[in-house]
This record gives C-alpha cells, structure tokens and sequence, in this order.
C-alpha cells in the first residue's frame, strides 16, 4: 500500500516556514543587533559575546575604577537658564452646573 498523502493543513507551516526563513532570519539578526548596540551591555571576563554588534565594547568595567563626569560652577553659570512663566489657567465648566 502506498503511503498516504500528508493533508494540507498538516504541512502547511513546513512551506511557510520554507518560504519566510531566507527574508526573516536577516531582517530579524539585523534587528537584534540595532537592539544590542543601543543597549547597555557589560560582559565579565571569562564569558564570550556570542551576539556581539560591530564596533560596540561590551567588556566588562570595574564600577569602584569608573569616575562619575563633574561640572564645574563656571560651567554652569555659563548655561543659560530659561525663565519659567506661569501660565494662567481657564475654568473649567462642567455642564449643569
């Protein structure tokens, strides 16, 4: 006896699957890796970034070595300041009332 036909509906995510593979795996690799250079990301020694995006240093930095950035008072005297105005309000009217 021959074997019996698969139905449609049983292979039918086997051709999508073959048919959207090759667009999504770039589209969605390229998407990952926008995701991981914007992101903040530290590696510690002894692992390996296996996702690693071009030109993006994710090794691992020592937060007591890291400096926090300081500014000076001339720095800031010499910003401009935006003077804050109040805005009036309207009333507002419920109706019935």
């Amino acid at each position: 006896m021959p074997p019996a036909k698969p139905r449609s509906r049983d292979v039918k995510n086997e051709i999508m699957d073959h048919l959207y593979t090759p667009r999504l795996q770039p589209a969605l690799r390229a998407f990952l890796t926008k995701l991981r250079s914007d992101a903040f990301l530290e590696i510690r020694g002894g692992y390996v970034d296996s996702g690693a995006a071009p030109n993006k240093d994710t090794a691992w930095k020592d937060p007591a070595a890291l400096k926090p950035e300081t500014t000076t008072k001339e720095e800031v005297a010499a910003r401009k300041h935006k003077k804050k105005v109040a805005r009036r309000r309207s009333p507002v009217l419920f109706p019935g009332h």
